[in-house]
């Protein structure tokens, strides 16, 4: 018996190739039925339109619904943005999802403590962490007066260990808790403390900071510093510098400044002390000088003619603000060789001779009117009363009708810029008496602020002027007004 070949059987091919034409068959009918599904309510229910778009939008959603989610969660991390520090953890109970979204890092790259009270620095520091927060904030934060040594020694135990933390801006603190920075957290790139509580500081340890962009420091009442300046020479990438209401810098090896090539913004506070070594030695080697800030320069020792001819020498410098300032004999002739300098703010002392003092101020920023774009002119309030009471006690004298001048100034004749028009009528006034003056008497004239200003107007076109008056208290607050 001989043995046929198995033949293939097709019959599993075929059922198979049907198996496919039915389900092909049975999706074409899906799709028609679902089809006339979403025609058939617009046909039948044509009286109730509202109805058919509310299901044609949650079908709509459904289809899209995680991308409808995303957005929802987008648009919650806007909101969330205006929350409080404090209210926070509030909006975290309110589901997971709110929660998810509290704890979200872009919401704590930035932390503000505004209005807000920290009761566990462990707890916060944690969250800060696990939010990764680059900036804190801690201005005008709730510091119990109770508790406060406290609360500043769990500050510093536990900041430390906040690595990701590159920027701190500290409320009033004590000395202790900044220098404590200088060791704690060294990726700092910049660190406020304006709000100093102890007359000295040490800053033996500042050179740790090797990261650090923007340094400003500032005591409560004029302080020092224990130690020298030279630890600023290792910040190499130091690019603004404020030490403000710290005296003796001059004492203090300020020709260490010199290294900070790399500087932009310069302020420094009670320069009174500083001699020929800052404009010699300090001022030519930052080039890359943009904006210059000195205050209280009154004391004999301070060269500030040395200062200005640095000055005119940097050439990226555009910003000079000179606070309490001796403002002397040639000042008005170095100051016109200062091409470069765009913005300026200018306030003089005013303890002797307040009316040449006035006349070299007038005489200086006329010499610069075609390169300044911005001056600031702080006057003293004390120097106004003093003025004010002069005048009021030469009209009595005098017997003459009082203009009551409540805002003005003297200033040395002649007025620098002044109309000659009105110079010549106010000699022609004035000639019956000042035959009985003697001739070697400098004269000098009282003006109002707006004549000053008028003067300023019709001799700096080009040139944002403002006239400030400003307590002497607060003269070392005052900034260039633009």
């Amino acid at each position: 018996m001989v043995a046929k070949p198995i033949a293939p059987t097709t019959e599993h091919v075929n059922d198979i190739e049907n198996d496919l034409k039915q389900i092909n068959e049975s999706i074409r009918n899906n799709r028609k039925t679902s089809t006339v599904s979403l025609d058939a309510p617009i046909q039948t229910l044509v009286i109730s339109p509202t109805q058919t778009t509310t299901d044609q939008s949650n079908k709509a959603f459904a289809t899209n619904f995680f991308a409808n989610v995303s957005f929802a969660y987008d648009a919650l991390l806007c909101i969330l943005k205006y929350l409080k520090i404090h209210e926070r953890p509030r909006a975290a109970s309110v589901c997971k999802l709110w929660n998810l979204a509290a704890k979200d890092t872009s919401l704590w790259q930035t932390v503000r403590m505004k209005n807000s009270r920290v009761s566990s620095w462990a707890g916060f520091a944690a969250a800060l962490r696990r939010g990764e927060t680059r900036h804190l904030d801690l201005r005008k934060m709730l510091v119990s007066s109770t508790r406060g040594e406290e609360m500043w020694q769990e500050f510093s135990e536990h900041i430390g260990t906040v690595f990701s933390l590159e920027i701190i801006d500290l409320c009033r603190c004590s000395a202790r808790i900044v220098e404590g920075l200088f060791q704690s957290n060294k990726n700092l790139r910049i660190l406020n403390a304006v709000v100093i509580n102890d007359d000295s500081i040490n800053l033996e340890h500042l050179g740790m900071l090797t990261r650090l962009e923007e340094l400003r420091l500032r005591t409560c009442e004029p302080g020092v510093i224990t130690g020298n300046l030279q630890s600023l020479q290792s910040l190499k990438k130091l690019n603004q510098l404020s030490l403000t209401a710290v005296r003796e810098l001059g004492a203090k090896g300020v020709e260490g400044l010199s290294e900070l090539v790399n500087l932009r913004s310069l302020e420094l506070g009670e320069c009174g002390d500083f001699d020929s070594t800052f404009a010699k030695v300090v001022l030519p080697k930052l080039k890359n000088l943009r904006r210059l800030r000195l205050e209280n320069g009154q004391e004999t020792s301070c060269c500030t003619l040395e200062i200005l001819d640095v000055v005119a020498q940097l050439k990226e410098l555009a910003q000079l603000e000179l606070v309490n300032f001796d403002i002397k004999a040639g000042f008005d002739e170095k100051l016109q060789l200062c091409t470069n300098l765009r913005k300026l703010l200018i306030i003089p002392t005013y303890i002797s001779q307040s009316a040449t003092t006035n006349h070299i101020v007038l005489n200086a920023v006329q010499q610069v009117a075609s390169t300044l774009k911005v001056f600031t002119w702080g006057v003293t309030v004390e120097l106004l009363r003093v003025t004010a009471l002069y005048v009021d006690q030469c009209e009595e004298s005098t017997k003459k009708e009082k203009h009551h001048f409540d805002e003005c100034i003297p200033v040395l004749k002649p007025v620098p810029g002044a109309p000659t028009a009105d110079d010549e009528d106010d000699e022609e006034m004035e000639k019956p008496k000042e035959e009985s003056v003697p001739s070697d008497v400098p004269q000098i004239e009282i003006l109002p602020l707006d004549k000053v200003e008028f003067i300023l107007a019709d001799n700096l076109p080009k040139t944002k002027f403002t006239i400030v008056k400003v307590p002497y208290h607060a003269t070392c607050k005052q900034q260039l007004v633009e």
